[in-house]
This record gives structure tokens, C-alpha cells and sequence, in this order.
């Protein structure tokens, strides 16, 4: 379990990297014309319990519709970022559940954006 917190997070940090480097090419000399947003919508009930060994899966299902989010809760920030006046004219924003939250320097970093997206250019035939 400690490797995929590991892993979450390290993918967690690619895709908010991405996303600024992202809205640093779009918003290149400062000015907004295009909105950048990454959000962390927490654990949801998404029904993964379903690969879950069947002996195990009825647990797994409390669990989760206790603990875990309906799938429609989860959407309230992509809906909010989408449709919400207060988010238009940011060129980039970062959500934790529905909360503003500051994203680690790492992927703030330019130079981390710009190494990034060289080698996401570089992946074999995803660009075709």
C-alpha cells in the first residue's frame, strides 16, 4: 500500500506540473486567454471495489459508501472551475476538493514544466 501512496503522489505532482506548464504556454506574456485548471476531487465511490475478490467486495462497498464520495459530489469542482464567474481570468488553478490550495514548488517550477514537456513530446506514438 505505501508504494501506490508513493506513486499517487508522484503522479499527482506530473499532472499539476503539466497543467502550469500548460497555462504558461497558453498565457505566455502574462495576459489570461486561456484558463488552466487541476483539482484533487478526494476519494470517490467510484465502484473500484468491483475488482475487489468477491469474498471481499460487500465490505468493500460499506466502506466505500461511507467513506468515499458519490461520483456527483466529486464533480462539483470540475463543474465550479467550468462555470463559476469567480474563476474567469485565471490562468491557472489548483482545487483540493472544492478548496483553493497551493501546489508544491515542484510543479510550480518552470524549469520542471519546461523538462516535462520536452519529454512528454519525445513519448512514442502518443503524438500520432
Amino acid at each position: 500500500m505505501n508504494r501506490s501512496v508513493e506513486l499517487y503522489g508522484y503522479y499527482k505532482l506530473l499532472l499539476t506540473t503539466f497543467a502550469n506548464e500548460l497555462s504558461r504556454r497558453l498565457n505566455p506574456d502574462g495576459q489570461v486567454k486561456c484558463s488552466v485548471f487541476a483539482l484533487c476531487p478526494g476519494p470517490i465511490n467510484s465502484n473500484i471495489a468491483r475488482e475487489a475478490p468477491s469474498a471481499i467486495r460487500p465490505l468493500l462497498k460499506i466502506i466505500f459508501s461511507l467513506f468515499f464520495r458519490s461520483p456527483e459530489k466529486a464533480a462539483e469542482p470540475v463543474v465550479y472551475l467550468a462555470a463559476s464567474p469567480h474563476m474567469e481570468g485565471k490562468a491557472m488553478e489548483y482545487l483540493f476538493l472544492m478548496n483553493r490550495k497551493e501546489m508544491d514548488q515542484k510543479a510550480t517550477d518552470p524549469s520542471n514544466g519546461q523538462r516535462l514537456w520536452s519529454l512528454t513530446e519525445n513519448l512514442p506514438g502518443l503524438m500520432h
